[in-house]
């Protein structure tokens, strides 16, 4: 995320609209605490940065020791949904999206710490919108293989699931006229309230060629 300036300058964005004087929680801060460190530039009376990887956590708190932050910034390394927050949080921040939003697991972690809001909570990101549409894969792209790091972190996880199946494959930069229909809302994520945990639905896809 940090090498991804556009996302970078959403976020402070954000944050200088609303984080003033603020008790900001970022959920999943990283080794970086980039996203505490823009709600506190922002003007953030008191962020608590949470880590649930113990290195990460440590390297967060080394860091924010280094800046002369660790005043404003507090980084606990722990479970988000055991941790407690001695204060209510005006505002939540979390980076925990992923190529399709809630695939990284944020519905169940978003949910298990809104009694940890204030009532007048405002999110950021506010929003997640994932969209879907039939395409077809360019033909540099029609046979796609595996770095051998990844096809070994791939026959892990099948060895540990006890089978093999499809998984998820991404691509950056997808061409759009390898689009066959047009867009429609696969997900949307509204973090001003509770996550729906199970869905289910159907759409109708309009396919502007064959």
């Amino acid at each position: 995320m940090t090498a991804d300036q556009r996302r970078v300058d959403a976020y402070a964005r954000a944050f200088a609209a609303q984080a003033k004087d603020k008790v900001v929680l970022d959920i999943g801060t990283g080794q970086d605490a980039l996203l505490a460190r823009l709600a506190l530039a922002a003007g953030a009376r008191k962020v608590y940065a949470v880590e649930v990887l113990p290195e990460a956590a440590e390297r967060a708190a080394k860091l924010v020791r280094e800046l002369q932050q660790d005043e404003r910034i507090i980084v606990i390394c722990g479970d988000m949904q055991s941790v407690q927050i001695p204060e209510p949080v005006d505002i939540c921040t979390q980076g925990i999206i992923g190529n399709i939003g809630s695939s990284d697991g944020i519905v169940p972690i978003w949910n298990s710490v809104a009694h940890l809001f204030a009532a007048d909570y405002r999110a950021v990101p506010s929003r997640c919108i994932t969209q879907i549409a039939a395409v077809e894969l360019p033909a540099e792209l029609q046979m796609p293989t595996f770095s051998a790091l990844a096809a070994d972190y791939t026959e892990t996880i099948f060895a540990n699931a006890g089978r093999r199946f499809d998984i998820r494959l991404c691509v950056r930069n997808f061409p759009e006229a390898a689009k066959l229909s047009l867009s429609a809302v696969f997900e949307d994520l509204d973090f001003q309230q509770p996550l729906q945990a199970d869905d289910s639905g159907a759409l109708t896809l309009a396919f502007h060629r064959a």
